[in-house]
């Protein structure tokens, strides 16, 4: 249930408003953000869109030189680990600081400026954070469309008080509204949580759309990608579409081998061009700084949002990034989530008075050296190296080696990890320990050791179970293969 609704009108004045709930701050304050001013070449696209009223620009006109700044209602969502800066006019997730490192993990550009784009309105605006975006095509349409927002309080099933920032759309070249609901749970003080619903609330016609969020990644603090920046996406096979072949190699590619896999080895051709995942196994994807031993990660329900699509502009690409000021930069990772496996064409279709929704999560995690797995919870990177020949000479020494980052905190005493062998259908414990240390997103679990016995045939799982949840009962929080060191 909603305790409280929040409406602002903005008369172009500066204001702060502050709301505390639970364990999250809410700041509602204005802000300004340098940006060419693009504004006076606006206009109503024509042709097929001329009765939708969405805005094309004349960049030709555009005087890039001219720059003013922009004022912008903000929502700020505080908690112990992250800050959060959400401009809700425009349905966007504008900044993601992340308290443990201290760093912004989102890509911002330092003035706000457009560009061409191929989509039909024909341009876009950098100006960075997370967009969410339909009906499709090159970054879509409503990043360009006001969006209506409010603030409720959502009292939860544990009574917890849990503000909630909603903002809607409605995409009108397909009638489909869109509706974004962002908060940071109490089970997840380090993580953006947003609830994403798409509803066709036409009784006559099917709706045709893709719905992409894209996640411009820089973890570092850099404000752009480092040298050593890695990708992690689960998946066996990559494709690279034709027109990036040249810069990027072959169509289909072993995701295990691939070159891509780091931002170091994008040096073919022009550099910048994207892939994407022909099938994922698991809901999440990210970019890890090797440089800074920080990643950022987005968690999802694989069966709502199976597309990955991951653009950059390559390894050092000089003055290509469209940074307002000219400045150089080592650009970032656009890494893109989508509710169609191709990117951009295919669409799915929504039926009459038709919903569809999931959960989606992005934080930001450190000191694991990668991603093994990730869900809401944690992060953990793990890897298995042998050692040594046991006494039988089919047996190997192996050692498991562990790292865990959570987006909450856990007691001392309240997580167990299982390292298990599957045998006729059954788990074959070899490893079971309790954490006698306390896991929180400023204290990570790093390098926890097991020595393990296999056989040159098996496949281990690990099992992380919490007793957080379920009074002194320990239940499974998520299970996954280590990486082979």
């Amino acid at each position: 249930m909603y305790l409280f609704i929040i409406y602002i009108i903005i008369l172009s004045i500066s204001f702060t408003i502050t709301i505390t709930a639970n364990d999250v701050t809410v700041n509602i304050k204005n802000i300004t953000i340098p940006t060419v001013n693009y504004f006076p070449y606006i206009y109503n696209c024509g042709g097929k869109f001329l009765k939708y009223k969405l805005p094309c620009l004349n960049l030709s006109k555009v005087n890039f030189s001219d720059v003013i700044d922009k004022d912008h209602v903000s929502i700020e969502l505080e908690s112990e680990f992250i800050k959060v800066v959400i401009l809700p006019a425009m349905g966007r997730v504008y900044s993601i600081k992340y308290k443990p490192t201290g760093h912004e993990v989102l890509w911002k550009n330092d003035i706000a400026r457009p560009g061409g784009a191929n989509n039909d309105l024909g341009w876009w605006l950098w100006i960075g954070g997370i967009e969410y975006t339909l009906p499709g095509e090159e970054h879509g349409y409503t990043w360009a469309l006001d969006w209506d927002w409010k603030i409720v309080n959502d009292i939860d099933d544990n009574n917890n008080n849990n503000p909630v920032v909603i903002t809607t759309v409605i995409e009108p070249t397909t009638g489909v509204k869109e509706e974004l609901k962002f908060q940071i749970r109490p089970a997840n003080l380090a993580a953006l949580t947003t609830f994403v619903d798409i509803h066709n609330p036409s009784l006559t016609f099917e709706a045709h759309f893709a719905h992409w969020t894209n996640v411009p990644m820089v973890p570092g603090g850099l404000n752009q990608l480092t040298d050593n920046t890695e990708f992690f996406v689960p998946t066996e096979l990559i494709s690279v579409a034709k027109r990036w072949e040249q810069n990027l190699g072959p169509h289909i590619q072993s995701w295990e081998t691939c070159p891509l896999r780091f931002i170091k080895n994008w040096v073919n051709g022009t550099r910048m061009g994207d892939f994407m995942a022909e099938n994922m196994t698991d809901g999440f994807f990210g970019a890890y700084s090797h440089d800074s031993n920080e990643g950022v990660v987005r968690v999802f329900d694989i069966t709502k949002t199976p597309g990955l699509d991951t653009w950059t502009y390559g390894f050092h690409p000089n003055h290509t990034v469209p940074m307002g000021s000219g400045k150089n930069s080592n650009g970032y990772a656009e890494m893109w989530g989508g509710n169609v496996k191709n990117f951009p064409d295919e669409k799915a279709t929504l039926g009459i008075n038709q919903s569809v929704s999931w959960i989606e999560s992005v934080y930001a995690f450190h000191q694991t050296s990668g991603i093994s797995f990730s869900n809401s919870l944690f992060t953990s990177y793990a890897t298995i190296e042998n050692i040594s020949l046991g006494n039988n000479l089919k047996q190997k020494q192996q050692k498991v080696n562990l790292s865990l980052c959570p987006t909450t905190i856990f007691k001392k005493g309240s997580i167990m990890i299982k390292i298990v062998k599957k045998k006729n259908n059954k788990n074959i414990v070899l490893a079971n320990r309790k954490i006698n240390t306390g896991i929180t997103p400023q204290s990570v679990l790093q390098n926890e050791i097991f020595n393990i016995i296999l056989n040159d045939d098996d496949i281990i799982e690990i099992i992380v179970y919490s007793n957080k949840y379920d009074g002194h009962l320990f239940k499974e929080i998520g299970r996954f293969e280590p990486n082979v060191s």
